[in-house]
């Protein structure tokens, strides 16, 4: 190679990148620029690239990293590893332990939640103390693919489906536009060093099955651009929804109003609105309340709307982390309660129902505005229990088919993997505090009356892998 000479594909890679951050206005010249680095290819991509842009961009750049301690010297390795990088770089390195596995349990959130919510967390902070102004990811057109596909997998609505966002608020994705197939070449020709997260051929974990299995598959045997395809159509998705987001915040403004521990809204004024917007206006009410959505389901959602076109005055609906939804007069509440025991109904399902499942496959739960995948697989030498509240793993002869799905009743019993005995479900609800209101949606998974699984809590001490076990059935739940 010559001196000074350039191969094609840096050129075409900073081309892009600079076209993201132009077009899409991600960043400002003089920016102070956060980039989250884990040490895989796609953020050490990102880096370098931003550091080569530094000049162009008056960009003053800084690391940051976050050691989940969830892959014991792996972990550590990773840390050292981006420490380095940031140091080659001569930019400031900030990092944070956090030991996600202790969060999760504490937050009841998936390990996957809780480590995007600690690295989350840091970053904002790690901007407020050093006075950053945008926190860069190395998001990239292959991630922004398989999302979608999760979202469509999941039944998602409008807002899964338009994928991740290259800006949002103060995060940045100047890779955007770029395949990981241009993100290893560019580290390949620059001859950048990168490590491997192990957990990224856990073949149990969704997104890694979407990018080792089904994407391939797509790519050959349907559609070699399906990449840039899905691209496209998140793009048209994300426009149309930050459209109907913006007619559903303009109905709140005129026609909502704050009240103690929540919102209010004219029923009058929703009802006359398209049914796709009546959607968009409730959720947009709920997440205002309660300050997400993260547990709310498009049937939750309908049981809103049900209250609020049907439902008489004083009618209510429980809803996900103290949220009550309240049809009073002509008028639509949404109120959000600290108190564990505000529900004014039982602390047990209303409604007796059961799904019974006759064997693997995905099975919509459509009275529970669950979706539950089941597959089967053997038991290898380097099998990986998840620690994931809502994905179990049992033994395929224990927890052999038909299996029940059905809401918990008063008199359950259950054995808790590593209790040492049986106990009422109530009970055990009570002990790990989950709220009253909370109750009402759990659910068992039973093999006869045998529980297997209380859903999202504890798997059962007879459905449990054995060191004799060969084949497993694992098991997942998603909101429809």
């Amino acid at each position: 190679m010559t001196a000074g000479h350039v191969p094609p594909i840096v050129d075409s890679f900073l081309e892009k990148v600079r076209q993201a951050l132009y077009e899409q206005g991600l960043l400002f010249r003089g920016a102070r620029v956060l980039a989250g680095v884990s040490g895989g290819p796609d953020s050490t991509a990102l880096v370098h690239v931003l550091s080569r842009l530094q000049k162009e961009f008056a960009l003053q750049l800084g690391v940051a990293h976050v050691n989940h301690c969830l892959r014991g010297e792996e972990s550590d390795r990773d840390a050292l590893f981006v420490q380095e990088l940031a140091n080659s770089l001569d930019v400031p390195f900030h990092m944070e332990t956090v030991d996600v596995a202790a969060a999760r349990k504490e937050s009841g959130l998936s390990l996957e939640e809780a480590a995007r919510e600690a690295r989350k967390a840091f970053f904002s902070r790690a901007m407020q103390e050093h006075g950053y102004d945008f926190v860069a990811l190395g998001h990239h057109a292959d991630d922004n693919a398989e999302w979608m596909l999760i979202s469509l997998i999941r039944g998602a609505g409008a807002g899964g489906l338009s994928g991740i966002p290259p800006v949002n608020g103060k995060t940045v994705r100047p890779l955007f536009k770029l395949t990981r197939k241009e993100i290893l070449e560019y580290c390949r020709e620059n001859a950048l060093k990168w490590v491997q997260d192990s957990t990224n051929q856990d073949q149990s974990i969704l997104r890694n099955q979407i990018r080792l299995h089904l994407l391939p598959i797509l790519e050959s045997q349907y559609n070699p651009a399906i990449v840039p395809g899905l691209n496209r159509l998140s793009n048209i998705l994300r426009e149309e929804h930050l459209w109907m987001d913006g007619m559903a915040r303009d109905f709140l403004d005129d026609h909502a109003k704050p009240i103690k521990n929540g919102l209010e809204l004219s029923l009058v004024h929703l009802v006359k609105q398209p049914l796709a917007l009546q959607r968009r206006i409730v959720l947009q009410a709920m997440a205002e309340v309660r300050g997400n959505t993260r547990k709310t389901s498009w049937t939750h959602v309908h049981d809103v709307l049900k209250l609020a076109c049907q439902g008489k005055s004083g009618s209510q609906v429980h809803l996900p982390d103290g949220l009550e939804a309240r049809r009073v007069q002509r008028k639509l509440e949404f109120i959000l309660h600290d108190s564990p025991d505000w529900a004014r109904t039982p602390s047990q399902p209303a409604k007796e129902w059961r799904v019974v499942l006759d064997g693997p496959g995905t099975h919509q739960i459509p009275q529970a505005g669950l979706t539950l995948v089941c597959y089967e697989e053997e038991k290898t030498e380097n099998f990986l229990l998840k620690e994931d509240p809502m994905e179990v793993c049992m033994d395929l002869e224990r927890a052999s088919f038909p299996l029940t799905f059905r809401p918990w009743r008063p008199g359950d019993r259950f054995t808790p993997l590593g209790a040492g005995g049986a106990q009422k479900v109530k009970k055990f609800l009570i002990d790990h505090k989950v709220p009253a209101q909370d109750r009402l949606n759990i659910y068992v998974l039973t093999n006869e009356e045998t529980v297997l699984w209380l859903v999202g809590q504890r798997l059962a001490e007879p459905a449990k892998i054995l060191s004799e076990t060969r084949r497993i059935l694992r098991c997942k739940v998603f909101l429809a």
